[in-house]
């Protein structure tokens, strides 16, 4: 028996521009996780505690019942490995019992921690190790977003929650080209895939300052991150352009520790988002939203809406040493109707 968890993430800096090809963003890994338990069987099963237990054949597509419902991220998952099993050493496959447990829900609803990303990735891992099959964080990187990108509902989506569930911590990450992997899709087995330098991906960890404290403020409403990439159709070479120095910046602070540096990024950064949301008519901010910018600003924090906003968190940071000033942000979120969550940095 073996099990596995997988965190949930938060977006800290460059939403929407992260959707682009070569576009950078940066996404925080947190400690709350899907956990992933897989042992042998006598057939195959997949158990979840969110949707009960699997009906369908795992590996054949066109005998997928569930092919269009909350299943098809564990099914395509599943036929991914599958198909990269041939250029490994194993020949025969034994049955195997999935369990999967959520903890990316409060009192029921999601919070915005990237569940799509995290069930990629778990499903693809745990298949990995029980086949006892060596893989490096960027080829599980790619396997899980192989799994995602070949579901139509997720083409479009930045996989920063693949980048979090993988690499932990603070993750820089720039998208790979997209185009580029379409082309390969439909040309390259999957496994040559995998192996291939991805043009423009990039992936690495950023330092974490000691002293600055996370503190997430949950606005109770859920948001539909795909839904919110439907946009008008606008020029984005401004935006991406701006985002792109701008999201640098944020990570140059990070790596410096450079609290001022940090906290006009942030707003910058939220700024340029604010502005292209209202050229796209993406519905990005609301009363809550609005509210958690006036008090980070009144109490001159950094701080920015995180992900596709419309819904789900805003992050603000505070210093170790600030415990009055954070104590006082805490008890104005709670009296804007903005619950705190319990949420830290999760590192391996």
């Amino acid at each position: 028996m073996t099990t596995i968890k997988v965190p949930g993430k938060l977006f800290l800096a460059g939403e929407f521009a992260a959707t682009y090809s070569g576009q950078a963003s940066i996404v925080l890994a947190v400690n709350r996780f899907m956990r992933f338990t897989i042992q042998p069987h006598d057939n195959y099963q997949i158990t979840s505690d969110q949707l009960g237990i699997y009906p369908g054949l795992l590996f054949e597509k066109e005998n997928n019942p569930l092919n269009d419902d909350a299943w098809q991220i564990v099914t395509q998952a599943c036929r991914t490995i599958a198909a990269y099993l041939p250029a490994t050493k194993i020949k025969h496959t034994q049955p195997f019992q999935l369990q999967i447990t959520s903890g990316l829900e409060l009192d029921g609803q999601k919070i915005g921690l990237g569940s799509s990303g995290a069930t990629a990735v778990g499903v693809c891992q745990a298949l990995l190790m029980y086949y006892q099959i060596p893989f490096t964080k960027y080829e599980l990187f790619k396997l899980a977003t192989l799994t995602l990108f070949q579901l139509p509902h997720f083409q479009k989506g930045s996989m920063g929650d693949v980048a979090a569930a993988v690499f932990g911590g603070i993750v820089y990450y720039e998208k790979f080209d997209t185009n580029w992997l379409t082309h390969q899709l439909s040309t390259t087995p999957l496994s040559n895939i995998v192996q291939n330098n991805w043009p423009q991906l990039q992936l690495k960890n950023l330092h974490q300052p000691k002293t600055w404290e996370l503190l997430v403020a949950w606005t109770q409403s859920p948001a539909d991150t795909q839904n919110s990439l439907q946009r008008l159709p606008v020029d984005p070479t401004t935006f991406l352009s701006a985002s792109q120095t701008t999201v640098k910046q944020v990570a140059t602070a990070l790596e410096n520790e450079s609290w001022t540096a940090f906290q006009q990024a942030l707003a910058q950064n939220q700024s340029e988002i604010i502005t292209y949301t209202k050229a796209a008519n993406i519905n990005y901010q609301t009363s809550q939203l609005d509210h958690f910018l006036q008090l980070i600003q009144t109490f001159a924090i950094p701080g920015k809406i995180s992900g596709a906003g419309n819904g789900d968190n805003a992050l603000a940071w505070t210093k170790l040493q600030d415990t009055t000033k954070r104590h006082a942000f805490i008890q104005a979120c709670i009296k804007a109707d903005l619950r705190p969550l319990p949420l830290t940095i999760y590192h391996e």
